[in-house]
């Protein structure tokens, strides 16, 4: 009697952990269909570095994750904003892993108002690499006697465009 008794527990305590293993195996496909939904989603964020500033123009490297604008203060008159996708600066390499934003030559006439200059369609990063080659070269070509101050961000402005002019050869 004793032991049918034993063998009655044993069988019940072991029925009872089989069915928890089952249950915890079988939950493994919603839980993936649950991962699958859930999203991780950065930030939309745009690195801006200035690479060099002369009379007339402006460089700077940018690389974004999400589509970006830039747009100017303190200027007024013809302005010109030339994408360069890939290339080199000084020894190092940029945008091995970057696509064009959008138009690679965008020209403008500013009359105060207006303030920004370009609208990119796309983020400037293809592959995952570093920075750099994430990165595409923004020139901004303005008149030389203007000191503008320009702003790269991400997402699209409320600012007014700018109406867009013919590129003026001194300018590009």
């Amino acid at each position: 009697m004793a032991f049918s008794s034993f063998k009655n527990k044993f069988l019940r305590k072991r029925n009872i952990v089989i069915a928890l293993i089952v249950i915890e195996i079988a939950s493994f496909p919603a839980a993936a269909k649950m991962l699958e939904r859930l999203s991780v989603s950065e930030a939309p964020t745009a690195s801006v570095v200035l690479i060099d500033a002369i009379k007339g123009r402006k460089r700077f490297a940018v690389a974004s994750n999400a589509p970006f604008y830039i747009s100017a203060n303190d200027v007024v008159g013809n302005v010109t904003v030339k994408i360069h996708k890939s290339g080199q600066i000084g020894h190092a390499r940029f945008g091995d892993n970057a696509q064009m934003p959008g138009v690679a030559l965008v020209c403008s006439t500013l009359t105060g108002e207006e303030r920004v200059l370009y609208q990119s369609k796309r983020k400037t990063s293809l592959n995952q690499g570093e920075i750099l080659s994430q990165a595409v070269i923004v020139a901004i070509h303005f008149e030389k006697s203007a000191d503008p101050d320009f702003t790269i961000d991400v997402g699209t402005s409320d600012s007014r465009k700018a109406k867009s002019s013919v590129c003026l050869p001194k300018l590009v």
